[in-house]
C-alpha cells in the first residue's frame, strides 16, 4: 500500500478516538469541527500535545438502534442492499469479536474510478491498521465511477450512502456521532461532496488524491449552499508512492 493511503488510514484511526467527537445540537451542525479549507472556525477543538480536550473527552457516544440487536458475526462480508429498486453491493468489515454493547465508529471508504470494493480495501488496508476499532464499509459504484454531477435528490450514490447509514445503524451498534468517509481519486471527490451534501451525518472526511475541484458543480443550489456552511473536519492527503 502506498504511503499516502496509509497516512489516511492512520489519520482516520486517530480520528476515531478524538477528532470532532462532540456535537452542538443547534440545527444538527457540528460547531466544533473544522469547516472547508477557506474558512476554519474559531471554536474548533484542537488536541494539544496529543491530549484530548475536555469537551471532546467528556462527550459520550450516541448509540444507534442496532445496539439492541443480537451480535452479528465478525469479519469481512460481501453484502447487497436494495436502494429504490436497484441492487447495490458493498463489502462490510465487522470487528471480531464484535461487542453489541459498544458503539462503533462507522467508516466509509470509496474506491477510485474504475475500481471496486476490493480495490478500496487494498488501497486503505484498514483491517491491518485499525484492527477492530470500527465498522468499515466499502461501497461499489454501479459503473465504476461515483456520480459527482446529479442533484442530491436525484443522485443514486447519495441515496446509496443514506441507505447504508440507515441500514447499518439499524442492524449494528454504531456511534451515530462518529461516521466518517474517505476515498481515493474519484472516490475522494465523492467523499468531498458528501462532506457538503451530508455534513449533518459525517463527523469527518479524509480524501486521498482528490481535491474540492468538483464542488464548484454544487453551487447555486440553496440546499448545497447551506451544506457548504456545515463544519466537517477535513484531512486532505495527496502525493505518490
Amino acid at each position: 500500500m502506498d504511503s499516502p493511503a496509509r497516512c489516511v488510514a492512520l489519520a482516520l484511526v486517530a480520528t476515531l478516538g478524538w477528532a470532532c467527537s462532540s456535537v452542538e445540537s443547534t440545527n444538527h451542525l457540528k460547531e466544533d469541527s473544522l469547516t472547508n479549507e477557506s474558512s476554519p472556525p474559531t471554536n474548533a477543538s484542537t488536541p494539544t500535545s496529543g491530549k484530548l480536550t475536555s469537551k471532546t473527552a467528556t462527550t459520550p457516544p450516541t448509540p444507534s438502534a442496532g445496539c439492541s440487536k443480537k451480535d452479528p458475526i465478525g469479519g469481512l462480508r460481501d453484502r447487497h442492499l436494495d436502494v429504490h429498486g436497484t441492487e447495490r453491493t458493498y463489502d462490510l468489515e465487522i470487528p471480531s469479536p464484535y461487542d453489541a454493547t459498544r458503539s462503533y465508529p462507522l467508516v466509509f471508504a470509496f474506491h477510485g474510478g474504475g475500481g471496486s470494493s476490493a480495490s478500496a480495501r487494498a488501497t486503505f488496508d484498514f483491517s491491518s491498521v485499525a484492527r477492530d476499532s470500527a465498522i468499515f464499509v466499502y461501497p461499489a459504484a454501479m459503473d465504476g465511477n461515483w456520480d459527482l454531477d446529479s442533484p442530491t435528490d436525484q443522485n443514486a450514490d447519495i441515496a446509496f450512502f443514506d441507505a447504508l447509514v440507515d441500514s447499518l445503524s439499524a442492524s449494528h451498534c454504531v456511534d451515530t456521532q462518529r461516521v466518517f468517509a474517505t476515498g481515493f481519486s474519484n472516490g475522494a471527490y465523492f467523499a468531498n461532496q458528501l462532506g457538503c451534501r451530508r455534513g449533518d451525518v459525517l463527523r469527518a472526511i479524509a480524501p486521498h488524491g482528490g481535491t474540492f475541484r468538483h464542488l464548484t458543480r454544487l453551487r447555486g443550489s440553496p440546499m448545497i449552499e447551506l451544506n457548504l456552511l456545515r463544519q466537517v473536519f477535513n484531512l486532505m492527503v495527496g502525493g505518490s508512492r
